[in-house]
């Protein structure tokens, strides 16, 4: 409880910046539903009737302008789903990370600073993606310079996990108070570096790909969907029914492709977050170490393996990679069915 208890200046601006994302990314929310949402779902259904009876009286300039139209409000919905999504998943983060700045092995100075660079990331990235449909690529290169800095500053955090030798749960002295001494210290920690330093990594790799994917290949997979729907639309308009089935296969394949990349990056984010927060709770595992540090490694392995697996099927439609990500998904519930029975005993079994 000392670990949670901690209020050092980095951890107290990590929990107020990561609060203040949190709120403004309501904010944002309440905003967009109060003032586009329902303008939005109107505009998508009468573009869309606009395309099939542009093609039904073979009117292919009103089904290009229709498309076109289309793309425009499928970017404004996507920049504000992502605005929206990135401030609140941003302050979560710094909202964790906020709580075992005490396992960070750096100064308080630099722990600061770090948690500061994390935070600037963490505002600039949505704020700039909201300003993309203005400024273009200007506002899209910034925000990825903001994703950079959050991944940065993680990784520093990473590395002062990583000297962390357990003086917090050995007893000494942390922030002016006396942590709790326990039995099996440096096996308990453990499962705590595992959780934690692991979900770190897991959240620097899921942001590495989200800023790779975002400036090397998220314009491409959506120029390809945008360009074999306008392609099928305006062959049903010419009548061609054998170039609007491969118009359609087309639209398939990328939108495959595009659903498990934006997946890939979402769930290795979202279970890096999940191992943090389960790496804080492990002493309240009521299990032995031994026990606690398997089902600690099956939620690890399988947070990696699950993702990888998705990512490997927009390469090969084959079994291998489904096998990868089903595997890899029987572990993470393995795992969590585990520790679930282990926070819910009263009494801890013998430590080994």
């Amino acid at each position: 409880d000392d670990l949670l208890n901690a209020r050092s200046a980095a951890g107290r601006a990590l929990l107020t910046g990561g609060v203040l994302l949190v709120l403004l990314g309501f904010a944002h929310g309440a905003y967009y539903a109060a003032a586009y949402l329902y303008q939005h779902e109107a505009r998508d259904y009468n573009l869309l009737s606009g395309m099939s009876s542009s093609a039904t009286t073979q009117n292919s300039a009103g089904v290009n302008q229709a498309l076109a139209g289309y793309g425009q409000l499928q970017g404004e919905k996507a920049v504000n789903i992502a605005a929206h999504a990135h401030v609140i998943e941003f302050g979560i983060l710094a909202m964790i990370l906020g709580f075992f700045q005490p396992y960070v092995s750096l100064s308080d100075g630099w722990k600061k600073r770090w948690a500061l660079v994390l935070l600037a990331g963490s505002a600039l990235l949505p704020i700039c993606v909201l300003l993309e449909l203005k400024y273009g690529l200007l506002a899209g290169g910034v925000a990825d310079i903001g994703g950079l800095l959050v991944i940065i500053a993680m990784l520093a955090m990473w590395i002062g996990i990583l000297r962390y030798t357990g003086e917090l749960d050995a007893g000494l002295a942390v922030g002016g108070g006396l942590a709790a001494k326990v039995t099996d210290t440096g096996a308990r920690n453990r499962s705590k570096r595992l959780l934690i330093a692991g979900g770190i990594a897991l959240a620097c790799v899921g942001m590495t790909y989200g800023l790779w994917y975002a400036v090397f290949a998220e314009h491409q997979a959506l120029d390809a969907i945008g360009a074999s729907l306008a392609s099928s639309f305006s062959a049903a308009a010419q009548r061609d029914t054998a170039a609007v089935e491969s118009s359609l296969l087309q639209y398939r394949e990328a939108k495959y492709r595009y659903d498990r990349q934006v997946d890939v990056h979402g769930h290795w984010v979202g279970l890096a977050l999940l191992l943090v927060i389960l790496g804080i709770a492990a002493d309240r595992v009521a299990f032995s170490e031994r026990l606690t540090y398997l089902l600690s490694m099956s939620i690890l392995l399988g947070a990696t393996l699950f993702p990888t697996g998705v990512l490997l099927q927009t390469w090969s439609h084959d079994s291998l990679p489904r096998a990868i990500a089903i595997t890899g998904a029987g572990l993470a519930i393995l795992g969590l069915a585990g520790l679930t029975a282990g926070f819910s005993r009263s009494e801890a079994m013998p430590r080994e």
